[in-house]
């Protein structure tokens, strides 16, 4: 009854034949019904002991026809693990979508010739029996059932009554006629890469019917997982692009299944993944979903997570860039930090929280203050006390890069504009997998005040966005202020963990000078004197000891006691101090002539 094709797999025969036996049957026992009841005009009328007959026989009701067994342990892939009677529809639907003079055999199995198209009525008179049967079966038939879902049959309205006919899903039925191509409505959303040939160790396990989440690297971390999942089971791999529109992941899954190969979903943030996990939930397929941000408070969903330690390996020269700012490539970790010890724990418990936000928030089930499980962080202090150096540590623990916001690039002058550009930042850094970090935040998340005019108005509008989106990025934010008197109050109930960064005291600007010259010639007397004279921050000091070691590299000698204090002098210019006597000591008269 199919079409015969040459080289077609003998799974495609055996259901060929099953579907020929399926539609003779009911053919076969239409015609014996028809014989014991013709009634050339019956589609005219309905005869009262007929309707009383339909009352009385619907709860004891036997299918019309006899299934029979399905072709032994020999199905396509993509049939295994339906039910009788949808294996019966199915081949029912494949033989009646060739035969010719289609339209009479279908009203010759109504016995009324006004029916022209296979309804769901139709084919629950001919393979289901009884009420409770019926009702499963008419789910098996509805949008939740397996056909539907893996696109095996398509329900379409009728156009001139309020009924809906079934048929075959064109994209399927071109497959039992042998076809290898991806169905084309996947067009290029979607590639069949074959299994690769090198050897790969991973432990990613996923579940049939169970959609595992793939979260915590970037996105060339998670398809090397998949791949190497795909080379250690010998299978190919059925790849979906991100931007593959949700309603054809069931299309994809089917196609997976008669290729037997694994489905990998790649998908942009968690909000993409929770509706890939709910869209192949429930279906026999093994499929992985790619979703570089954490995923880690999706409930009802496997999660495996995924270092990025081998990708940084790969990828430690070349930092990937990303639109409005600058990727780094975190390097310096906390040592590089001099802090009280109880900011340091602070900032130790920033990366102990993605960390370990899987089991607190999936095996332990505690909510999180942020609607996508993200960490958001505050620090606070004056300018040059290692607010940004905080930012790149944590990073490094955490092996991911430091995503820097430029914000000059991401303030228009349009209104509605900045909203965009954020929309794109945010979408980017979650696709990337990095630590996003807003420097300067008070000029993003300023307070909101009274609207007096538009200008008012969309700058509210502008913060109010932010706050939402900050709320909804699933990974690490940092938010790095001088200022934080200007920040918006609402900020402060969605901030996980909020660092103080104080100016340091005279034994913190002791090591801090250490730590700035230890590899170059100095003497160590001078860096105590010059750490009680001037209270700099970290970030002056570092620039101060730069600035004297070019001064003594300028000629070929050690950094001497005046190179620090000339150094010291112009970096407390540059914040509109004036070094005296306090500071300048005994070259106090040596260092005035040249200011």
């Amino acid at each position: 009854m199919i079409d015969s094709v040459a080289g077609r797999p003998a799974a495609i025969e055996a259901f060929a034949a099953y579907a020929v036996r399926t539609l003779g049957a009911a053919i076969e026992r239409s015609a014996e019904r028809r014989g014991r009841t013709f009634d050339p005009v019956r589609s005219l009328y309905v005869a009262d002991a007929e309707a009383f007959e339909i009352l009385r026989a619907g709860a004891d009701a036997e299918p019309l026809v006899d299934i029979g067994q399905p072709p032994a342990n020999s199905l396509p892939p993509v049939l295994l693990g339906l039910s009788r009677f949808e294996l019966a529809t199915l081949a029912f639907l494949a033989g009646i979508a060739v035969i010719p003079r289609v339209e009479r055999v279908i009203g010759f199995l109504h016995d009324d010739l006004t029916r022209r198209s296979v309804t769901p009525g139709l084919l629950l008179d001919l393979f289901a029996a009884g009420l409770d049967e019926r009702a499963r079966a008419l789910d098996a038939l509805g949008p939740d059932g397996l056909l539907a879902r893996l696109r095996l049959i398509q329900s379409l309205p009728e156009e001139q009554a309020s009924s809906t006919r079934v048929q075959i899903d064109p994209g399927f039925f071109s497959r039992l006629r042998g076809s290898t191509e991806l169905d084309r409505r996947l067009g290029s959303f979607a590639a069949l890469i074959p299994p690769g040939k090198e050897r790969l160790s991973t432990d990613v396990r996923p579940a049939i019917g169970k959609p595992t989440v793939l979260w915590g690297a970037d996105g060339d971390a998670l398809a090397g997982a998949v791949r190497a999942y795909a080379t250690a089971s010998h299978q190919a791999q059925l790849r979906v692009a991100a931007e593959t529109p949700v309603e054809l992941l069931g299309l994809a899954a089917r196609e997976a299944l008669w290729d037997g190969a694994l489905l990998a979903v790649a998908t942009a943030t968690p909000h993409e993944a929770l509706q890939a996990g709910r869209a192949l939930g429930g279906l026999p397929v093994a499929a992985l979903i790619e979703a570089p941000a954490g995923i880690a408070t999706l409930e009802g969903f496997a999660h495996h997570r995924v270092g990025n330690a081998a990708r940084r390996a790969e990828t430690a020269s070349i930092a990937q860039p990303l639109p409005y700012g600058r990727r780094l490539i975190a390097r310096r970790g906390l040592e590089r930090l001099i802090l009280p010890a109880a900011k340091l724990r602070a900032l130790r418990s920033i990366a102990a929280r993605v960390e370990h936000r899987e089991t607190v928030l999936g095996a332990w089930k505690l909510e999180s203050g942020s609607s996508a499980g993200g960490i958001r962080c505050l620090f606070a202090g004056p300018p040059g006390t290692g607010k940004t150096l905080a930012a790149e540590a944590i990073a490094a623990q955490l092996e991911r890069d430091l995503y820097v916001i430029d914000i000059s690039t991401v303030v228009s002058k349009y209104i509605g504009e900045t909203e965009k550009i954020l929309a794109k930042v945010f979408t980017e850094a979650a696709r990337a997998g990095v630590c996003l970090f807003f420097d300067e935040a008070d000029a993003l998340f300023g307070k909101r005040g009274e609207q007096k005019d538009a200008h008012d108005k969309y700058a509210n509008v502008e913060t109010a966005y932010l706050l939402q989106a900050i709320d909804a990025y699933p990974d690490l934010v940092v938010l790095a202020t001088n200022m934080r008197n200007n920040l918006d109050d609402a900020l402060s109930r969605r901030i996980d963990v909020f660092v103080d960064f104080p100016m340091p005291d005279l034994e913190a600007r002791r090591r801090l000078w250490t730590l700035a010259l230890a590899q170059a010639p100095h003497e160590a007397a001078d860096l105590g004197r010059v750490a009680q004279q001037f209270a700099l921050s970290g970030g002056g000091i570092q620039n101060a000891a730069l600035a004297a070691a070019y001064a003594a590299a300028g000629e070929s000698r050690a950094i001497g006691l005046l190179d620090l204090l000339r150094a010291c002098r112009d970096e407390f210019a540059k914040s509109g101090k004036v070094a005296g006597r306090v500071e300048l000591g005994d070259r106090y008269d040596a260092l005035r002539g040249e200011g």
